[in-house]
């Protein structure tokens, strides 16, 4: 159905549409195409089953006119047999479409032309990182451009069970968010990376609009087998942070050879004398002042900073804590010890305000020492907020 969206937001009048719309089999998502000219229909259909033959999927393309819809096309390769497409996402500058294909574990693109979808996909990639391990259960689900357009995300779905011990336990299968960096020329996708969910089944994920931040979650409990024993995995959200190369940095680092390192910031409000509804507020202000800065660096480079656009001065995160009360001005005026701000030596800013060391007040007397500050690190390193 379409309904209009009244003035203040809410969903008005259902517009009428003409008779005998076909939206093929299962719909699964709708989609508006980026000029508002289109409605894409994206059918799944059924495989086959023993007394009923399969159920072919498609995308159905319609003309979109005044909260009306026509029918224009349908996409079904091979007469939609062997097509069973879940989820679409359109390119944010280029007249590209990405499909995950449910059925068949892969992700397809399509061009978009004047309104009219290929008949045919462009490129065809699997989703799986072993193609040999697909079982019934085995699907994919959404699927996400990053808001640069130089990446697309798919969510490899697994939650089949067989009965051990009088339990259900999970018989295996890749429950993973694959990252596909697309050729800006061609749109072209290539597999980069398969980022485990921690979890059975991430039926959805979203990215922010910054796009450093991506969100999944997983639906099913399960028991899982361990070397050690049984062990039973429940529904979760899993948060990672997306680098500058369309990569999950956590699982990027686990892949580096060597030694590896992340520092991760929690606060502790009960010892630092402050309200534990500050706990949230005073991470955030140990890096917006500079004292915590957050940086990656591999092999003894710093390969990504996270540029503090507002600097907040540093009282404003020794202020709510007890523990640093001895600083701050009495009630009468009276000053106690001066507190200094974080300084900026030539590691912790550059002109532009991008921090990449942090280094705190030190006493006048201390000797300041002279030439540009260089870290050292270990052979790769990562550092993180929680």
């Amino acid at each position: 159905s379409v309904h209009r969206i009244a003035a203040d937001g809410t969903i008005g009048d259902e517009v009428p549409q003409p008779e005998g719309l076909d939206v093929g089999y299962y719909p699964h998502q709708v989609r508006v195409t980026p000029d508002s000219r289109q409605v894409i229909v994206v059918s799944r259909g059924h495989r086959a089953k023993k007394n009923k033959a399969e159920e072919p999927g498609g995308l159905h393309v319609f003309d979109f006119r005044d909260g009306r819809l026509s029918s224009r096309s349908v996409v079904t390769p091979n007469g939609g047999h062997g097509f069973g497409p879940r989820h679409l996402d359109f390119h944010p500058d280029r007249p590209w479409i990405y499909v995950s294909i449910e059925l068949q574990n892969q992700l397809q693109m399509y061009s978009l032309k004047n309104g009219d979808v290929s008949p045919l996909p462009v490129y065809v990639k699997d989703s799986l990182g072993k193609r040999t391990c697909v079982t019934p259960a085995q699907i994919v689900g959404p699927i996400h451009l990053h808001p640069n357009g130089r990446y697309v995300y798919t969510a490899n779905r697994a939650s089949g069970t067989a009965e051990f011990e009088g339990k259900p336990h999970f018989v295996g299968g890749e429950n993973t968010i694959a990252v596909f960096a697309i050729d800006r020329r061609t749109g072209e996708p290539t597999l980069i990376q398969h980022a485990e969910t921690e979890g059975i089944f991430p039926r959805t994920f979203g990215i922010d609009a910054s796009g450093t931040m991506l969100v999944a979650g997983n639906q099913e409990a399960c028991f899982v087998r361990t070397g050690d024993g049984i062990e039973r995995l429940v529904p979760s959200l899993i948060v990672s942070r997306i680098g500058k190369d369309g990569r999950f940095v956590a699982h990027n680092a686990m892949q580096i050879h060597g030694a590896r390192y992340i520092q991760i910031n929690v606060p502790c409000p009960l010892g630092w004398g402050a309200a534990s509804s500050e706990t949230i507020r005073l991470a955030r202000l140990e890096i917006e002042t500079g004292l915590f800065p957050i940086f990656e660096a591999e092999h003894g480079r710093i390969t990504h900073v996270r540029t503090i656009r507002r600097r907040i001065p540093v009282e404003e995160y020794l202020r709510p804590q007890r523990r640093f009360a001895g600083t701050q001005k009495t009630a009468s005026g009276c000053s106690r010890p001066p507190v200094r701000r974080a300084t900026r030596s030539t590691a912790a800013a550059d002109a532009s305000g991008r921090t990449s060391l942090g280094s705190r007040s030190r006493p006048s007397s201390s000797p300041r020492p002279s030439g540009r500050l260089r870290p050292r690190f270990l052979p790769a390193t990562r550092r993180s907020r929680s």
